[in-house]
């Protein structure tokens, strides 16, 4: 797992929903980035969700950006997105987990506006509230 203070690993997605175009964390430079790592079948990640909306829509038009990845595809994410409100961008198919070390979800990091990882841990937590309004500072 990267450790806080190193820059983050660039992110990989197959594609976006709710998100056009292809971001990377180089072209987010500049922004608070919010990289979170979940899955459909994860009850902790399902939870989360109407705070990580929350968050979307209080930084929205500000120098924040939310990528949500996950490893499953269309047909399970179709299915998911039927019976459950994500008003941020999911990516699908990341293999980015590996280089996020990820051995739990959900699990956040926060990137800084230099690229760096200022923050880890669950995306449902103040503390991910706390670090993300210290570095829009």
């Amino acid at each position: 797992m990267p450790k806080t203070g190193s820059v983050a690993p660039e992110i990989s997605v197959k594609e976006w929903i709710n998100l056009k175009g292809m971001p990377t964390l180089a072209s987010l430079r500049g922004k608070v980035v919010v990289v979170e790592f979940w899955a459909t079948w994860c009850g902790p990640c399902i939870e989360g969700i109407p705070h990580l909306n929350k968050l979307q829509y209080q930084y929205a038009g500000k120098d924040f950006q939310l990528l949500s990845l996950v490893q499953e595809g269309h047909k399970t994410m179709d299915k998911f997105l039927a019976r459950n409100q994500v008003d941020y961008p999911i990516g699908l198919e990341s293999n980015s987990l590996e280089g996020y070390g990820i051995s739990s979800i959900p699990q956040a990091f926060v990137i800084n506006q230099i690229g760096k990882i200022i923050w880890e841990g669950n995306s449902d937590s103040k503390e991910l509230d706390d670090a993300i309004s210290s570095a829009m500072k």
